[in-house]
């Protein structure tokens, strides 16, 4: 792993992944908020901005949790293996992602947060 710059390289795609998530959280009204680590990332969705109202709440099945349920199918018919869970959409790529595979990525992101959108307000 050392050898192979694979720290190093989670660092710098880390950079590029915030800030395409920081593009998708102006662009979609039902993300509260962004966080990344390194390729290690996570989008919050809420039903509301303002009070952070979360789209599906904690523990919620069934019908609860469609929206989620809704975005998954949206990533996993666009190849992203979804990781999603209640109002949580984990991102977490290969460390030996491109640049070009994490765009790809992130066009699967903003189709299905247009999904979550539909369930805002």
């Amino acid at each position: 792993m050392k050898e192979d710059g694979l720290v190093e390289r989670s660092e710098k795609l880390g950079r590029v992944l915030g800030v395409e998530l920081e593009k998708l959280k102006e662009r979609h009204p039902s993300v509260g908020d962004v966080r990344n680590k390194g390729l290690w990332g996570c989008i919050e969705l809420v039903s509301d901005r303002v009070s952070k109202k979360p789209l599906v709440k904690w523990n919620a099945s069934g019908s609860e949790a469609k929206p989620s349920n809704e975005v998954s199918k949206s990533l996993l018919s666009s190849g992203i293996l979804p990781r999603v869970r209640w109002s949580y959409i984990f991102i977490g790529p290969p460390l030996t992602t491109t640049e070009n595979e994490l765009s790809l990525v992130s066009k699967a992101l903003d189709k299905a947060l247009v999904v979550a959108d539909g369930y805002v307000g």
